[in-house]
């Protein structure tokens, strides 16, 4: 089973939508699928409930408590046995002993960012935190940026200015654009299935359109972390 954590200091980042629709793309490529609430909030728990209720939730995903760090291991040893492929991590924002074993046992860490100058200054904070962790634990894991919310019209001054500063650090080849289907993810479910049933309704081929157009992005992104994973394996 490989662990992926979605990490960032800094709410607002995209880092539990980005898992969410990571989810959708791992799901359509067959893989079994487990997701870690670390956040007291339980967002991943209130979105399989949405997504129950408009059908648009697959069970053959768990979720599995990992508010501390006792949970955490406890979650990773039964999901293991349960033979999942994939365990997704939303981690709690800011710095903790949590999340610092949420990094430290990850087979790759994600770092959710928007072009916002506050959301450059705490991905910086975000992965330095990350390669400081690894590097007292003595473990090299991989890490990378992922930027979230690019705008689809042409960018402002400001976000070409926190471009080329991301472009210094690793970072995904996909990206999560600022669609309303990413937006209304929390609401819709699984992307996939909210597109299944949409396309099937005449009047909303439009918006099914919108809605496949974020799909494709959030498989990208689910195949490039395969890819990785893979890659690793093979090393």
């Amino acid at each position: 089973m490989k662990l992926i954590s979605f990490a960032s200091f800094k709410g607002g980042a995209g880092k539990t939508t980005s898992l969410m629709a990571v989810t959708s793309g791992l799901v359509r490529r067959g893989k079994k699928v487990v997701l870690f609430e670390a956040d007291n909030n339980n967002p991943l728990k209130v979105w399989r409930a949405n997504a129950r209720r408009i059908g648009t939730w697959d069970d053959s995903i768990a979720i599995y408590d990992a508010h501390d760090e006792k949970a955490l291991a406890e979650a990773y040893e039964a999901a293991s046995n349960e033979g999942f492929d994939f365990a997704l991590l939303d981690t709690r924002g800011g710095d903790s002993e949590l999340n610092t074993s949420s990094i430290l046992n990850a087979d790759f860490v994600l770092v959710p960012t928007s072009l916002t100058p506050i959301d450059i200054e705490y991905v910086v904070r975000t992965l330095s935190f990350a390669v400081e962790a690894m590097k007292q634990a003595g473990v090299q894991i991989p890490v990378a940026c992922l930027l979230t919310q690019t705008p689809t019209a042409k960018q402002k001054a400001s976000e070409r200015k926190s471009y080329e500063i991301l472009q210094r650090l690793p970072q995904m080849d996909a990206q999560i654009s600022d669609r309303a289907a990413f937006a209304d993810i929390f609401a819709n479910g699984l992307l996939h299935l909210h597109h299944e049933i949409i396309a099937k309704v005449p009047a909303k081929k439009i918006l099914a359109q919108h809605v496949s157009v974020a799909m494709n992005e959030a498989q990208a992104l689910a195949d490039e972390l395969i890819d990785a994973m893979t890659e690793e394996e093979a090393a």
